[in-house]
């Protein structure tokens, strides 16, 4: 489950707790540096690296504005695909949750199944409406 960060200025980091370094595994952890007209350059670099130095891990990086717009790229080519093929697309959602569903009876008591519906809803709810705000006008 993602953690929630709290910057010094205030703001949650809507990535913490979902960036891992790809060479040691350790989370990528945020910083920012303020520019010379008073905004915020930020990124994610790998916290062996930072806490430990090159004998641990490379040294290497990714903007905000990076990940950010990647996750946007994403985001917006599944809404194009979505509105392109509607019934395929809940056809392969109903079969993957199904699967996941079997999976989780097997694998998990009945009350961990009741938590991760809800955390499935609750997150197909936000999606939708980050989309409908992004693309739709709200």
């Amino acid at each position: 489950m993602p953690s929630t960060v709290l910057q010094r200025r205030g703001e949650v980091q809507m990535f913490a707790g979902l960036l891992y370094c790809s060479d040691c595994g350790h989370c990528l952890t945020y910083s920012q540096k303020q520019r010379k007209d008073g905004s915020y350059h930020g990124a994610y670099s790998c916290w062996m690296y930072k806490t430990h130095g090159k004998e641990y891990c490379a040294s290497h990086y990714i903007t905000f504005d990076t990940i950010y717009e990647l996750v946007l790229i994403d985001i917006q080519r599944n809404l194009f695909q979505y509105r392109k093929n509607t019934d395929k697309f809940k056809s392969i959602l109903s079969r993957k949750y199904q699967s996941d569903s079997q999976k989780s009876k097997r694998n998990k008591s009945h009350s961990n199944m009741s938590k991760s519906k809800n955390a499935v809803r609750n997150w197909i709810r936000l999606s939708a409406d980050f989309m409908r705000t992004m693309f739709l006008g709200g």
